[in-house]
This record gives structure tokens, C-alpha cells and sequence, in this order.
């Protein structure tokens, strides 16, 4: 199956094939004292982060995404496999491999309709790490990433993440707190922003 043609994330406003509306308005929170910053940056002559390198502060490479007819890899810079992304014509798939192993080690394969679970109201998309439930919700022209273990309606979910697109809309970029590559979730979310910005329907 042929990769579909990468369209701009879309906003609210516009029906988009994975829908991702804006939340209601919250309280603010202060910036993160820590980010690690990443710039997705296009290559092989495409605009889409479907072939793309993953850079860091000075241009230093962090990861690598290469896109074939009906599969996308993506790999560290030394070559470990993070995660495969299926377009399946009865659905898209992503299987993640362990972290921190010298060899490489599949986990288990995840419909991604499920795996970033998408609200009722198609406000908010839900993923569990290690254990741990999180939530993407969009905001104006980003997509944030929230830790959610409020325990009350007045708690305020800690923002750990964010992505947005790139400049003259290609690419893209992704900040992170420092705490959350610790709890090990940096690999996941470079895998999400190339869901969410891959232009493909992933339901």
C-alpha cells in the first residue's frame, strides 16, 4: 500500500482524518524549567516528517524516520530500532521495541486507534507508559502532552510536551521536559509527532 499524499495538520475549525480539537480554556501553567528541543527536518526532497531527520541543539542527530510503500522505521542514530509504524489498509499499526536493550526486542503490536485512544467528543487523544496514563490535547497551534494524574477537578495536569509544526509548514518541532525523557517517554513522543503530522488518517 502506497503512503497517502501528507496534508498540514489541520485546526479545529476543519474536519481533519485524525481529529484533534481544541480544549477548553485552562489556567496557565509556568514553562518547564528544563526542555530538550527537537527539529524534525524533511528530507529526500519531501515536506512530510514520513522521511525525516530528528535533530538537537548544534544539528546533532537524535533519530532517523525513512518511509517505504506501506511501512515507516524509526531508528536512533546509532541504528536501534525505536519503532515501525504499519499503513495498513485495514488500519495503522505501530510496534515499539525496548529501550536501553543491547539487542533489539519487539513489543507488542498496537492498533493505533487504540494506542492513542481518541475521546468521545474527539477532544483529546489518551495513551498509557508505563503504567502511567497521559493525554494529547491541542492548543492553538500546538499539540501538548499532559501528565494526567489529577486526583481532583482543580488539579492542574502537568504539561510535559509539545509539538508543533515546523516553519512554512514542514517539518516539525517537539519539546520535552527534562523529567520526561527520565520516566522514558522521549521515544514515544517522537513517535507521536510522527503520527500526529504524518498528513495520514490514523484511526
Amino acid at each position: 500500500m502506497g503512503i497517502p499524499v501528507p496534508i498540514a495538520l489541520r485546526d479545529s475549525a476543519s474536519p481533519s482524518p485524525s481529529p484533534l480539537p481544541s480544549p477548553p480554556h485552562s489556567r496557565r501553567r509556568r514553562a518547564p524549567p528544563e526542555l530538550l528541543a527537537l527539529n524534525f527536518v524533511c528530507t529526500r526532497n519531501t515536506r512530510s516528517v514520513l522521511n525525516c531527520a530528528v535533530l538537537g541543539a548544534d544539528t546533532e542527530p537524535y533519530f532517523h524516520v525513512v518511509t517505504r510503500p506501506g511501512r515507516t522505521i524509526l531508528r536512533t542514530n546509532t541504528g536501534r530500532a525505536v519503532a515501525a509504524v504499519e499503513w495498513d489498509p485495514q488500519g495503522v499499526y505501530v510496534q515499539l521495541h525496548a529501550q536501553d536493550s543491547d539487542k533489539e526486542k519487539a513489543l507488542e503490536r498496537h492498533r493505533v486507534g487504540s494506542w492513542l485512544g481518541i475521546s468521545r467528543d474527539a477532544s483529546y487523544r489518551v495513551m498509557v507508559v508505563h503504567g502511567e496514563p497521559y493525554v494529547w490535547i491541542p492548543r492553538s497551534e500546538s499539540i501538548c502532552l499532559y501528565h494526567w494524574a489529577a486526583k481532583t477537578s482543580s488539579d492542574i495536569p502537568e504539561l510535559i510536551a509539545k509539538i508543533e509544526r515546523g516553519p512554512d509548514d514542514e517539518g516539525a518541532t517537539l519539546e520535552i521536559v527534562g523529567s520526561a525523557v527520565e520516566r522514558g517517554l522521549l521515544e514515544t513522543c517522537v513517535v507521536c509527532v510522527v503520527l500526529f503530522q504524518s498528513g495520514c488518517c490514523i484511526d
